[in-house]
Parts: C-alpha cells; sequence; structure tokens
C-alpha cells in the first residue's frame, strides 16, 4: 500500500480535477486489497493528502462470471456487486 500511496497520490494530487478518486484494481480473487488498505490506514500515518474518494474494483471473474465487486474504501466503507452482462452494469442479477 505504501508503493502505491507513494506513487499514485502525488501524480492524482497534481492532476487539475475538481474531484480526485483513485481507483485501486485487483484482478484475482484470492486476497484482498480492501483490507491492505484499511489495516495500512489504521496503523501508519493518514498520509497528508488523500483525493476525494478510494474505490477497489476486483475483475477476477469479469470474462468468466460477467460481473465484478466493487468497494469505495474511503471516506466511506461500502461494498456491492456489478452485474456486467452485454457490456451493461446494474445490480438486477438473474
Amino acid at each position: 500500500m505504501q508503493k502505491a500511496f507513494d506513487e499514485k497520490l502525488p501524480k492524482l494530487k497534481a492532476a487539475k480535477a475538481e474531484r480526485k478518486i483513485l481507483l485501486l484494481e485487483q484482478n484475482s480473487v484470492a486476497g484482498s486489497v480492501q483490507s491492505d488498505v484499511a489495516n495500512f490506514l489504521a496503523s501508519h500515518e493518514i498520509p497528508p493528502w488523500l483525493p476525494d474518494e478510494i474505490w477497489m474494483l476486483w475483475t477476477g471473474a469479469i470474462e468468466t462470471e460477467q460481473y465484478v465487486h466493487v468497494a469505495q474504501l474511503y471516506p466511506d466503507i461500502s461494498t456491492c456487486k456489478a452485474d456486467w452482462n452485454d457490456g451493461h452494469i446494474s445490480t438486477n442479477y438473474p
């Protein structure tokens, strides 16, 4: 997490945008970047600057199962499952 924050936060902070969102991707179903981010923020000093939102996207099942898991990690924590059938995103599951 430290490496991701060190590399990505300065670039994002320097970007010209009203709203800044850091999107992290995990392309496997094993492990959890979500818990890594939570543990990092709990056990380290919070970086002096964070974007408006940090999101996690698990894409390991997008080709085979046609869905992704999405989690907002900061400032609030929430998770949901997004259905990706036929190129459309919805929360309606068969």
